[in-house]
């Protein structure tokens, strides 16, 4: 288990660890009072040791009937309970808990059943990482919250197991976004680049393989309302750059528009505001994702 306190050295974070799972718990506090803890964070596994809540909400394709997931004893999705409820049909994501602090208000949900992500398909798990845990499969697909969840329009730090499928070409993963422009990542097959768009300004990061491979990443721009200095660090490659000014306003998990749609699985995805981050914070956050995907 990477030991992400250790690893920080800096005040900005604890780690405490179970003893009923195997992964380590995201528990991190920052030295500010605005700002607590992780700001939201949705994922497989429990990622938050206080969280009491469910994994996530699922609908079934054969009634529509719709029921809430939780962990197993392992701090995994329980996975026999969500294949029992969608027994051999399919199974889509209607909500994914918000496992911060952040609580409900941060909840990312889709009430339009065409919109809503894939998790089981003919009463299989539709998908799995390379170690062979769940994942969401969202295609043209998205999951939002209803209200911002922000408690200052600050910065955004993002952090994310994914792989982006092949086709299409253009995938523009919104995660998350501002009122005012979009703040996402774009996986650009043509260029073979990751980007990270803020508002009026992009940081393209160059990628040997691109499409149908898992990547642990993680993006930010410097702390401090209009800062443009970026950060990203893709299984383990960094590259600084710059973007725009504009800060995101609320979490949106999936396609940009119908026309530029994310074709991604997605098992975890958490977020920081309100500090600033370096590349030795990304690699110890980047080694507790992979301890527990097995990715890199």
């Amino acid at each position: 288990m990477a030991n992400i306190g250790m690893l920080m050295g800096s005040g900005k974070f604890v780690e405490r660890n179970s003893s009923s799972s195997s992964s380590s718990f995201l528990d991190l506090n920052f030295e500010s009072d605005t700002y607590g803890d992780v700001h939201w964070a949705y994922s497989m596994r429990k990622l938050v040791s206080t969280y009491a809540g469910d994994c996530l909400r699922v609908r079934r394709s054969s009634d529509d009937t719709e029921l809430d997931i939780g962990f197993g004893s392992d701090g995994w999705i329980d996975e026999a309970a969500l294949l029992a409820f969608c027994a051999a049909t399919d199974g889509y994501v209607v909500t994914w808990y918000n496992q911060s602090s952040r609580g409900s208000q941060s909840d990312v949900t889709n009430s339009t059943a065409t919109l809503q992500p894939l998790i089981v398909s003919s009463g299989a798990i539709q998908a799995a990482t390379p170690n062979g845990k769940p994942t969401i499969f969202f295609n043209a697909d998205k999951l939002e919250s209803s209200v911002t969840g922000w408690d200052a329009p600050d910065d955004s730090m993002r952090y994310m197991v994914t792989k982006c499928r092949s086709t299409p070409y253009y995938h523009w993963l919104r995660v998350p976004m501002s009122s005012v422009g979009q703040c996402d990542w774009q996986f650009r097959g043509n260029a073979s680049i990751i980007r990270q768009y803020y508002y009026n300004g992009a940081h393209d990061f160059v990628q040997t393989t691109l499409l149908d491979d898992w990547k642990v990443m993680g993006a930010c721009k410097l702390y401090g309302t209009g800062n443009s200095v970026s950060l990203q660090r893709v299984n383990g490659v960094e590259s600084t750059g710059s973007t725009g000014g504009q800060d995101p306003t609320t979490v949106v998990i999936g396609q940009h528009s119908a026309s530029y749609p994310g074709v991604n699985d997605i098992p975890e995805l958490f977020c920081f505001t309100g500090e600033d981050h370096s590349f030795i914070d990304m690699a110890a956050l980047e080694s507790f994702m992979d301890d527990a995907y097995e990715i890199l």
